[in-house]
Order: structure tokens, then C-alpha cells, then sequence
């Protein structure tokens, strides 16, 4: 985390993305522990679909559904909030 924040010159910079980060765990918290952990590996962690399913004993299309149904959980959360168009 603090070699992202490196990037960020302006303390007010750092702070909006601070939040945002915040906004976007507080998104994550209302998925289920396997669609948060699925989205956490796969967008966080950069693990390969192959990688996450052999992880949850699940199918691609599984795999790829939770991906999915959870990005537009966490997307309707944060346009709800004003946080994203």
C-alpha cells in the first residue's frame, strides 16, 4: 500500500484515494466470503481464472459468474453512494 501512495504527491490526492479504497472495501464487505475472496483474488492478488477456480473447486463458468454478479454488486453500491457514474 505505501508504494501506491508514493504516487500520490498531494496529501489531498492521497486522501481521495484513501477513500475510495474505503468505499470499495465497504462494496466488498456485503458479498458473500467466497464472492469477495473470488474478486479480491482476481483483481488484488492478479490470480488467472484457472488459479482461482482450482482454488474454490468451482467450474469457469462459476468462476466467471461470481466475477461478474460481483463487479455489478459493488458497481451499483458505489453509484448508489454518488461515488461513481
Amino acid at each position: 500500500m505505501a508504494n501506491i501512495l508514493e504516487k500520490f504527491s498531494c496529501p489531498l490526492e492521497r486522501y481521495i484515494f484513501l477513500e475510495e479504497l474505503k468505499s470499495v472495501y465497504d462494496a466488498l464487505l456485503t458479498l458473500s466470503p467466497r464472492d469477495s475472496d473470488i474478486f479480491l483474488m482476481k483483481y488484488y492478488d492478479n490470480y488467472k481464472i484457472q488459479e482461482i477456480l482450482e482454488e474454490h473447486l468451482l467450474t469457469r463458468s462459476q468462476t466467471e459468474t461470481s466475477l461478474i454478479n460481483s463487479s455489478k454488486k459493488i458497481r451499483k453500491i458505489l453509484i448508489s453512494r454518488g461515488q461513481l457514474n
